[in-house]
């Protein structure tokens, strides 16, 4: 039997699993985990860490990518490259100090967020303001058909509550959890929905997509009232507000964690078969084997049981109609 190398146990033995929460120029800094390795401990400052040379050669394969080819990556504004090491990855650290240490391995991403560059994110937080600017029904479906692609879990928020109807305000939220969405109606100001909100955040990382000037900086505000974040103003003119991302950081939130700062302003291009779109739409997704024909659009086919659906008033107009309009977009692509 061969006898154990007691340099590499030794090495092994001191290795730290955490959680990468902030990045700096080349130092990344690190939160051990707790005591059952699935979260990271918010009690001492964290690990500040540079990443192993031979790391930085490592080309992860990122999860959702693998099917594309680089004219559709170029198509869906993917950066070049992807850094070996981003915030929100579990990482190897070997620790060189009390306080510092160098980042060895990291763990296959769950999921990865382009914009910003945020890695294992499992909820996605896509606010919408009800007033000022007005949401769009498309809008609003193409931002979570893009979030159902990424395989990462969708909540709705309808902030700006305190400006419109109590009757108003829930057609929105009443319509959406009709499609099998947790929405909440929220408002910065008054601090309404803030703990259903909270709750609903309480594992894992999240991160607030949303058009800008929907308030997504001004709720990260309220979790976070020391927060630096410069909100975006909506224009008098166009009606949008103006993108004001940064970078992102980590930060802690009822034993989950937070990007301190707002995602994507506008939805990614959905790159996915035609036939496999219906399977983004959750009111659709159950009911998918039902249809006379396997290869139903949904569209204008006989026996089709989303286009039943809708005539029965189970599935909403709008969101079908929002269907439509993202199937022909996504045929027109001809990406497949």
């Amino acid at each position: 039997m061969a006898e154990a190398n007691p340099e590499s146990t030794d090495q092994n033995a001191k290795m730290v699993r955490g959680l990468v929460v902030r990045a700096y120029s080349s130092f990344y800094y690190v939160r051990p985990t707790g005591g059952d390795h699935s979260s990271a401990s918010c009690d001492d400052p964290p690990l500040e860490c540079r990443v192993r040379g031979r790391l930085k050669q490592c080309n992860q394969k990122e999860a959702g990518t693998e099917r594309l080819r680089p004219w559709q990556r170029r198509w869906l504004r993917e950066p070049p490259s992807i850094p070996p090491v981003v915030v929100g990855d579990w990482v190897q650290v070997e620790p060189l100090g009390a306080r510092t240490g160098v980042i060895v391995a990291v763990e296959q991403r769950r999921s990865l967020l382009l914009r910003p560059l945020l890695a294992n994110v499992e909820t996605l937080v896509v606010v919408f303001a009800l007033v000022s600017p007005d949401p769009s029904p498309l809008l609003v479906d193409r931002f979570l058909v893009t979030v159902e692609k990424s395989g990462i879990r969708p909540i709705v928020v309808f902030n700006k509550a305190d400006l419109v109807s109590e009757d108003q305000c829930q057609r929105w939220v009443q319509a959406y959890r009709a499609a099998g969405y947790p929405v909440v109606a929220t408002s910065a100001c008054t601090g309404q929905g803030l703990s259903e909100l909270a709750a609903l955040l309480s594992g894992g990382i999240s991160a607030f997509a949303g058009p800008s000037g929907v308030g997504k900086s001004a709720l990260l505000k309220r979790f976070f009232p020391g927060l630096d974040l410069a909100s975006g103003e909506v224009s008098a003119k166009t009606g949008r507000g103006r993108h004001t991302t940064r970078y992102a950081q980590l930060l802690p939130l009822g034993g989950g964690w937070v990007a301190d700062t707002p995602g994507f302003s506008t939805p990614l291009p959905v790159a996915v078969e035609p036939a496999r779109l219906a399977q983004l739409f959750p009111e659709m997704r159950v009911l998918l084997g039902q249809c006379r024909f396997s290869g139903c659009l949904h569209r204008r086919e006989p026996g089709c049981a989303v286009r039943a659906a809708v005539d029965a008033g189970k599935i909403l107009p709008a969101r079908y109609d929002s269907y439509l309009r993202i199937l022909e977009e996504v045929e027109a692509q001809a990406l497949w």
